[in-house]
């Protein structure tokens, strides 16, 4: 299950401020057409596990579990983002559907404070662990 929570709703999310961004990024019709049906996509995929973290299934000691698993999850979800940040893969033009490097970071903490930690508290999950994660991480 919390890998389910891990790559649904952690996952997911930063990919929804990723690509929120990139479309905002993005200057040409074919770049933004591109990245608003994947960011449609992704939006589905979150749904599922905010889904899951909010129905009856889950019970209290499961919550509790995911609460104290959360400062692992956000670094494992972080860890995989910023990857892309020290490749060695070339950028790609402005405009054209994606951020520029450098930029990886401010996402991925805009989505866990905007978006990632406030939809655990609204499913009853206990994110203090994960913001303390949060503020301490760079």
């Amino acid at each position: 299950m919390l890998f389910a929570i891990m790559q649904s709703c952690i996952n997911e999310g930063v990919a929804s401020v990723y690509l929120q961004r990139c479309l905002a990024e993005s200057r040409y019709a074919l770049a933004r057409a591109a990245v608003r049906d994947i960011l449609e996509d992704e939006i589905h995929h979150a749904r599922f596990g905010w889904s899951l973290l909010g129905s009856d299934i889950m019970r209290s000691t499961w919550r509790v579990a995911v609460a104290e698993a959360l400062p692992d999850l956000l670094q494992r979800v972080s860890d995989a983002w910023m990857a892309h940040e020290t490749s060695g893969l070339p950028g790609v033009p402005r405009g054209h559907g994606t951020i520029e490097k450098g930029a990886m970071s401010g996402v991925v903490r805009s989505a866990y404070q905007d978006l990632v930690l406030p939809g655990f508290e609204r499913v009853g999950v206990d994110a203090d662990r994960g913001r303390s994660w949060a503020e301490r991480s760079p």
